[in-house]
C-alpha cells in the first residue's frame, strides 16, 4: 500500500510539473503562465547560437521558427520562416520579409517589384490608386522655393518632369532634357 501511495504522489507531482514553464532568473520567481521559458535579468542577456551561413544551412530539418545569429555577411538574427523540409531563412528587422535593408538614413529594396495599392505589381514600382480621382496617386512636394521634379532616367538620357525650374517661368510645368540642357516642353 505504501508503494501505491508513493507512486501516486510521484505521478501527481510529475503531472503538475509537466504543465509548468521554466524560469531562469536570480530571484526564484515563477515563469509567466503563458511561457514555456522565461528568462529574467537586469544585468545579463541571452545568447542565441552563433554560426556562419554555411553552418546554418547545414542544420538538418530546422524547425519552423528556429532562431540563430549568423556571424558572416550579412550578419544578424535569422529565423526559419519555411518548413523543416523547405527552410526559408529570413533576417529579422527587415520589414518581416527579409528584403528591405538600411544604409544610414536610407532604406532600399534589391529584389522583385514594389506594389502600393496592389499585391501583384507589374513593374519595379507599381502604384494603383483604387479609382479615387480626387486623391493623387503620388505627391512630390518641395518645402522650399526651388525646383521640384521627378527624374526619369535610362542608359541614354535623363528627363526631369516638374515645375519651378530655374530660367523658366515660375508657374510653368516642364519636361526638361537634362543631357541636352534644355526644356523640351513647357506648359503654362
Amino acid at each position: 500500500m505504501k508503494k501505491l501511495k508513493l507512486t501516486t504522489v510521484i505521478l501527481l507531482l510529475a503531472a503538475m510539473a509537466y504543465g509548468q514553464g521554466v524560469a531562469i532568473n536570480e530571484d526564484g520567481a515563477a515563469p509567466d503562465p503563458s511561457a514555456m521559458l522565461e528568462v529574467t535579468s537586469t544585468e545579463k542577456g541571452i545568447l542565441i547560437p552563433r554560426m556562419t551561413q554555411a553552418q546554418r544551412d547545414a542544420i538538418a530539418e530546422p524547425a519552423t521558427g528556429l532562431l540563430i545569429f549568423q556571424t558572416d555577411a550579412p550578419a544578424g538574427f535569422y529565423f526559419n520562416a519555411g518548413t523543416t523540409v523547405t527552410p526559408a531563412w529570413q533576417r529579422l528587422g527587415e520589414g518581416g520579409s527579409g528584403q528591405w535593408s538600411q544604409s544610414g538614413d536610407n532604406i532600399y529594396f534589391m529584389g522583385g517589384n514594389i506594389g502600393i495599392g496592389t499585391s501583384s505589381p507589374a513593374s519595379k514600382q507599381h502604384i494603383h490608386g483604387g479609382g479615387n480621382v480626387t486623391t493623387p496617386l503620388v505627391t512630390i512636394e518641395n518645402m522650399w522655393d526651388e525646383a521640384t521634379s521627378l527624374s526619369i532616367k535610362n542608359a541614354f538620357r535623363t528627363w526631369l518632369v516638374g515645375m519651378n525650374m530655374p530660367l523658366l517661368p515660375a508657374d510653368a510645368f516642364y519636361i526638361f532634357d537634362q543631357d541636352a540642357d534644355k526644356a523640351r516642353m513647357v506648359i503654362r
